[in-house]
């Protein structure tokens, strides 16, 4: 199906469908949006591929939700990053995780984490002002 916006209103309708979607699936009226894309709105465009399967190979599923589960048994990843917490306190623990495993490395942080050094030094400067400095626990 060929999309008529850019990737990254594809990306935002997704994330909001992800965000709207009350299971594990994402449903048809969870990609609805009454803003307009193009000249056709994207309950036109879910019209057009939802209509006809009979053309799809066997393969394919005929469904047209998506299924997200997490792992059964998954082992913490030590970010203590929890539903609920704000996108600042979770790229905060992110940034002193990486930096935690590159032994503060920053430059090696900084490339791990696809930003550029200034912008890690930038965000440490204001971990800092706000009484949050990162320091290598020493290692027993």
């Amino acid at each position: 199906y060929h999309w008529r916006g850019n990737v990254r209103e594809l990306e935002n309708v997704m994330e909001r469908a992800l965000l709207l979607c009350n299971g594990e699936e994402i449903q048809p009226s969870h990609l609805l949006m009454s803003s307009q894309l193009g000249e056709t709105t994207i309950n036109e465009d879910l019209a057009a591929i939802t209509t006809d399967y009979s053309k799809t190979p066997a393969s394919y599923s005929s469904q047209t939700s998506f299924t997200f589960s997490e792992p059964q048994n998954s082992p913490d990843n030590g970010l203590g990053i929890e539903v609920g917490m704000s996108m600042k306190e979770a790229e905060k623990r992110f940034i002193f995780k990486t930096l935690h495993e590159t032994k503060g490395n920053r430059t090696h942080a900084a490339k791990t984490l696809g930003i550029s050094i200034r912008t890690l030094r930038n965000k440490l400067n204001e971990y800092r002002a706000e009484g949050i400095d990162f320091e290598l626990e020493p290692e027993e």
